[in-house]
């Protein structure tokens, strides 16, 4: 079995959530999943911050990231329903918390992803580099736009690897044409040989691991990956390289 030199994974989460069951979302229970795969670091945002309470989930994923240093890279969730919260707790997030990135989920907050609220977020993280990764861009057109204008952040589009691996896909072009926008393989569900497509249409340097877990089973996940039939230097680029690309680190932990 092929292994990367680091693996991380750049879309989980943590806490409970009304809307699924979880198990074991708690720091502790991610930490023992992660050393039982051989995973470095799980970038999270809490399910607290993306309903009911921004700020609280935030800190939620602060105190794991002092808890267990090196294991949880942050995410601040940003909710454009709260539109003067949105630049204040961008800042907090990323300069008092010491957090690396942004989560948008326009479908819980039920916001366009080109809506002018989260244009304060959008140039916080142009301004600085970061990358946002994003659970629903609407359309390929809207992350186009987004993309050019905010030329700077790095975009995460969220679930592609729920694409069927054959049919025509607007967005997936957009992931392949831009050198700003990355896709990340997190899905429920794959279909056969459809990672290996997604590498032949975009580039493995386009392509991010992420599980969503503990919402997915993070060890199928990996799985996924690691019995593909993808080379070993892609799957050191889709496991690790280059999401440690886009932190601006050359390693983890840093």
């Amino acid at each position: 079995m092929k292994q990367p030199s680091v693996v991380l994974d750049a879309h989980g989460h943590l806490g409970e959530w009304p809307r699924s069951m979880v198990i074991r979302g708690d720091a502790e229970g991610m930490v023992a999943s992660m050393d039982a795969m051989g995973v470095a670091a799980t970038a999270v945002s809490a399910f607290r911050a993306l309903e009911p309470d921004v700020r609280a989930g935030n800190d939620e994923v602060a105190q794991a990231m002092k808890r267990y240093p090196g294991r949880f890279i942050g995410y601040a969730v940003v909710n454009p329903n709260y539109p003067a919260l949105v630049l204040p707790e961008s800042e907090r997030c990323l300069g008092e918390l010491g957090m690396r990135g942004l989560k948008f989920h326009t479908d819980v907050h039920r916001y366009p992803f080109d809506g002018p609220n989260y244009v304060p977020a959008l140039e916080f993280a142009h301004e600085r580099g970061l990358p946002i990764l994003v659970h629903g861009v609407g359309s390929a057109n809207a992350l186009t736009t987004i993309s050019e204008r905010y030329e700077n952040a790095n975009f995460i589009v969220a679930h592609m690897g729920c694409w069927d691996g054959l049919t025509d896909d607007a967005v997936l072009k957009v992931v392949a044409s831009r050198p700003n926008v990355y896709g990340d393989i997190a899905s429920s569900y794959g279909y056969y040989r459809s990672l290996e497509r997604l590498v032949e249409r975009a580039g493995a340097e386009k392509i991010i691991w992420g599980s969503d877990g503990p919402l997915h089973e993070p060890r199928a996940e990996l799985g996924r990956m690691l019995l593909s039939l993808c080379s070993a230097e892609e799957l050191r680029l889709m496991l690790g390289g280059n999401f440690l690309r886009l932190l601006k680190l050359e390693s983890w932990p840093p």
